[in-house]
């Protein structure tokens, strides 16, 4: 659901203000962060593993799944496939940080996401004496929100790469249990402080206690990137504009009524709807993978800048650019397969501005 910025209006008059709401699809989305040739710092998300939610209402009692429950098994999915040996990292938000995806990992899968500030921690449990039940958790221990405030436990000043710029900032760290989300499987908390004060006091946690601080915040800053393909394809390759539905009612009939459960008119429109952000990732995933190929960075950073030259700053290519390469590759080809020799290819390739070849 999305704020519908065209038909809502302010406030002002004697009706008042009005918002509407647009209404879409809800997709769980699982992604691999690849490192581009030219750059080992930096990642794109690769779209993989595509789960369609539907919300209780529309679905019945029986095939109902929680969103987290469609993500841990899209991480089932690729945990399968992993060569004996490896290890995988999964990073998530605030909704995906709970006991559905967290308990079910296996210990050569890792997971970080950010913790409640009010979230119960305890201390290990103390070793088995042979009487009674055995602890799964030691004593009560200090809470995110507790510890921010504890003067007995100092912030530490750490210098990171986040999101592309090594910043300085305060961390306390922590490593106890989470009983509540990762059970007895030990965390690594961490708590963030920005020295600007322009950013609140943040948790964070990790089931992988080996790493350091700084790595672990490093490997949560790669979460951002499917927020940048899902803009990427809306923007770039069009994801947006499909106006898939169930059904649509006859013209002149009256609307029906909404009701809980599948939809009445059966199947129609499911495989479109299936099919369409699938395909539309896929395509997304496949213009990167041919880039991280055959593409030219420097070439096309350098084209760039002399048809704008006030874009100083830019030194890498974005997903725009490597959608141009690609475009004018498949023009090129279509153009001629056996380009004549001279400057015939050069005046053929001119008329493709870079704009055309991005809409």
């Amino acid at each position: 659901m999305h704020h519908d910025a065209l038909r809502s209006t302010y406030g002002r008059g004697a009706s008042g203000g009005q918002t509407f709401f647009a209404f879409g699809h809800n997709w769980v989305v699982l992604a691999l962060a690849v490192s581009p040739p030219w750059n080992a710092r930096r990642r794109f998300a690769v779209p993989i593993l595509f789960r369609l939610y539907r919300s209780k209402k529309r679905t019945p009692r029986a095939g109902y799944r929680k969103r987290t429950e469609l993500a841990a098994d899209l991480i089932a999915l690729v945990t399968d496939a992993l060569p004996d040996g490896h290890t995988l990292h999964v990073v998530g938000d605030a909704e995906y940080a709970c006991q559905t995806v967290v308990r079910s990992l296996p210990s050569h899968v890792h997971f970080t996401g950010p913790m409640a500030k009010d979230a119960a921690l305890y201390a290990p449990p103390r070793p088995y004496r042979g009487r009674g039940r055995p602890s799964v958790k030691g004593k009560r221990l200090p809470s995110p929100a507790q510890l921010v405030r504890c003067r007995s436990t100092p912030w530490q000043t750490l210098t990171a790469s986040l999101y592309g710029k090594n910043v300085s900032i305060h961390i306390k760290t922590r490593d106890c249990l989470w009983y509540t989300v990762a059970g007895t499987r030990p965390v690594r908390m961490i708590l963030t402080r920005d020295p600007s004060g322009r950013i609140d006091d943040r948790a964070y946690f990790s089931t992988d206690t080996e790493r350091s601080a700084e790595d672990l915040l490093r490997l949560f800053s790669y979460r951002w990137e499917i927020e940048v393909a899902f803009r990427n394809t809306k923007q770039t390759l069009g994801l947006q504009d499909p106006q898939n539905g169930w059904w649509r009612r006859p013209a002149g009939s009256p609307t029906p009524r909404k009701r809980p459960g599948p939809n009445p008119k059966g199947e129609r429109g499911m495989r479109a709807i299936e099919h369409t952000l699938p395909l539309g990732f896929l395509a997304y995933a496949l213009v990167i993978l041919w880039y991280f190929r055959h593409g030219k960075p420097a070439h096309d950073v350098e084209r760039v800048r002399r048809a704008a030259p006030w874009y100083v700053q830019k030194d890498e290519p974005s997903f725009a650019d490597m959608l141009v390469a690609i475009r004018r590759e498949i023009w090129r080809q279509r153009l001629s397969a056996h380009p004549p020799r001279g400057r015939l290819p050069e005046k053929r390739d001119s008329p493709l501005p870079d704009w055309a070849l991005a809409a």
